[in-house]
């Protein structure tokens, strides 16, 4: 996780120094922006869960997947979020309505994109585990000739 958080600042400060922008200036880069930081390791923490109980693609993975999905989704979404809304500049007056609208309006959207990122590798994840399989079966029938 460590690794992949800073792989994930570096790019964010090469992109927009590549934009002739300050990193520490930008719109996005707020005191809030180290709160993704808290946000990802969330969802990381969600799929360590998942890892410590894969036991192969099936119906029952699949649904603690979407079990674990959606409530670690909406925490790292309240984290990355709330850090932006209550943290930088450019919510002039924050207030617990406006960020509970803000909440609303991009989680959906948010929810919707993490879970087609799932559920492709998810889709990948079955595939590879069925043609493991099926070479397997196949070499055991060339073995038995």
């Amino acid at each position: 996780l460590p690794a992949l958080m800073a792989l994930a600042v570096l790019i964010d400060y090469l992109v927009i120094r590549a934009q002739g922008l300050d990193f520490f200036a930008h719109y996005c880069v707020s005191p809030g922006y180290w709160m993704l930081l808290a946000a990802h390791a969330v969802m990381w923490a969600g799929g360590h869960w998942l890892r410590g109980r894969y036991t192969g693609a099936t119906p029952g993975a699949l649904a603690r997947t979407a079990a674990v999905l959606v409530p670690a989704t909406a925490l790292c979404h309240l984290l990355a979020q709330g850090g932006f809304y209550w943290m930088s500049p450019a919510v002039a007056e924050p207030t617990v309505a406006g960020w509970a609208a803000n909440y609303g309006h991009w989680f959906l959207p948010y929810l919707s994109a993490t879970a087609m990122f799932v559920a492709v590798a998810a889709i990948a994840q079955a595939v590879s585990e069925a043609v493991v399989r099926h070479g397997a079966v196949a070499a055991g029938r060339a073995g038995g000739r």
